[in-house]
């Protein structure tokens, strides 16, 4: 793997964490990037014992990196109704509550005779919003498939960011599931930027931090099919990852070489190939580093030794075992406000 790539690989990686844990806040699922990590680096019987919400974070963050791998080979032909299901599947599959409140298991759409509204309590009377009844969902789905597919003129009469927002419009206005409808709906925003040929982009972080007015946005295209507020939005939220990401690869690239001027290393040591690994992997254990430098384990715990010595690493369990370690300064730079 190229540096170039190596280094696009670590970024996204955390930046798909950090959509997973932007995405799932604003639906009141909370968790924060340090305890995602800190739980993916735990042993096995400790992710297992992990709090609800970040098993369903966890889940979100990696059914968008299987679904990443499945759009970047396949491109549009990746969209398919079973997709989407699968998708919300993977998303509410961890989430307690789900079948007791619905009665329904992940992945199913909306029977007949399910009503659901949207905003404005519990009473339908007061809905801002009633969704496509239970008897249209399949077919308004087959619709936005084919829509997502650019089955018709819109990949040439329409800019991509159109695309995204109309599409995330109309699937929101489906909302083909008893709940995870949101979660869903935004996941699928990168995916279509990587069916196009694009750099996929993560833009829930940027949605939560001005949530409202993405709510009043989708509200007016839904209620009005006032689109141009929903299509402003979204090129807005797309400049800002952008932004974000060039800042943050600056900031990561920067404080590697600071990282070297720290002490002296031993050329192609563990020690110093791991400088290079940790902007992607900012928690680690010491199992997951001996995987990734393809060195025995007394090699990285070697290795996680001296970034301790060098202030790079610091321990976060206090265990005897299984240790957890942070660098700190890594997750300083993906946590700073937007």
């Amino acid at each position: 793997m190229s540096s170039a790539n190596r280094s696009h690989f670590f970024l996204s990686r955390i930046l798909v964490r950090q959509e997973a844990v932007a995405s799932s806040a604003i639906e009141g699922t909370y968790s924060t990037l340090d305890h995602l990590l800190e739980v993916e680096e735990s042993e096995p019987t400790l992710q297992i014992q992990a709090d609800a919400d970040a098993q369903q974070v966890r889940s979100y963050a990696l059914a968008l990196e299987e679904s990443l791998s499945n759009v970047e080979r396949n491109r549009l032909d990746a969209f398919s109704v079973g997709m989407i299901r699968d998708l919300q599947r993977e998303v509410m599959k961890d989430n307690i509550t789900y079948s007791q409140n619905h009665r329904y298991l992940p992945g199913q759409f909306r029977k007949k005779g399910t009503v659901v509204h949207i905003g404005r309590g519990r009473d339908i009377a007061r809905s801002i919003y009633n969704p496509a009844p239970p008897e249209y969902i399949r077919r308004c789905m087959t619709e936005h498939i084919n829509y997502l597919r650019s089955t018709g003129m819109q990949q040439i009469s329409q800019s991509i960011i159109t695309r995204i927002a109309l599409a995330h419009s109309h699937f929101e206005a489906i909302h083909p599931f008893p709940d995870g409808n949101g979660r869903t709906g935004r996941l699928l925003l990168p995916l279509m930027l990587a069916a196009d040929g694009h750099t996929p982009l993560y833009l829930a972080p940027h949605i939560a931090a001005r949530k409202a007015e993405y709510y009043d946005v989708l509200r007016a295209a839904q209620q009005r099919l006032n689109f141009p507020p929903l299509i402003e939005f979204i090129s807005q939220t797309i400049i800002a990852a952008v932004d974000r990401s060039i800042n943050s690869h600056n900031d990561l690239t920067n404080l590697v070489v600071d990282w070297k001027q720290r002490s002296s290393w031993r050329k192609n040591s563990a020690p110093l190939r791991a400088l290079d690994f940790l902007p992607g992997y900012p928690v680690v254990n010491i199992n997951r580093l001996a995987k990734n430098l393809g060195v025995s384990k007394q090699a990285a715990s070697s290795a996680i030794k001296k970034l301790v010595s060098c202030g790079i690493l610091i321990e976060r369990t206090g265990f005897k075992r299984n240790k957890v370690f942070v660098a700190k300064e890594v997750l300083d730079i993906y946590n700073s406000p937007l």
